[in-house]
């Protein structure tokens, strides 16, 4: 329930069925990364990253707790932070489309540029014509 909530922009009904479902089993790390999603998306980085830690500890190879954990640490500048979460989550899944295009982005941040263009063309190899992908690559020239 608490994903149809969030897909309809209700977050807070999102968080509640989330709050209800981890208050019946604490352990659910896809519950905890949601959880931390609602926070993200509401600007609470501080709350997304303790739920994103709190997921990695019940599964350290969810690949998509350590991409968001990073999107979090990069709301908040923690730009070496977010590297080495979305470095974790591509060794765990190597085809992570947004790990790619997350790490590209930190290194575009970074003014790494080289290193920004091949995270954005492995994002292209594995999705020919990503939109993101390309716009990235478009602002490298």
């Amino acid at each position: 329930m608490g994903l149809a909530f969030a897909r309809e922009g209700m977050f807070e009904e999102a968080k509640g069925e989330y709050e209800r479902s981890l208050g019946l089993n604490p352990y659910q790390a896809e519950a905890r990364t949601n959880l931390g999603i609602v926070y993200y998306v509401n600007l609470r980085h501080d709350e997304a990253i303790e739920e994103f830690k709190k997921a990695l500890k019940f599964n350290p190879n969810h690949a998509n707790a350590h991409n968001n954990l990073a999107a979090a640490y990069a709301g908040l500048g923690r730009l070496d932070d977010a590297e080495e979460e979305l470095l974790t989550a591509l060794r765990i899944e190597p085809g992570h489309i947004k790990a790619h295009l997350h790490l590209g982005i930190i290194y575009k941040g970074k003014k790494l540029n080289e290193k920004a263009r091949g995270e954005f063309e492995e994002v292209i190899r594995i999705n020919p014509g990503d939109t993101n992908a390309l716009a990235q690559l478009e602002s490298l020239k």
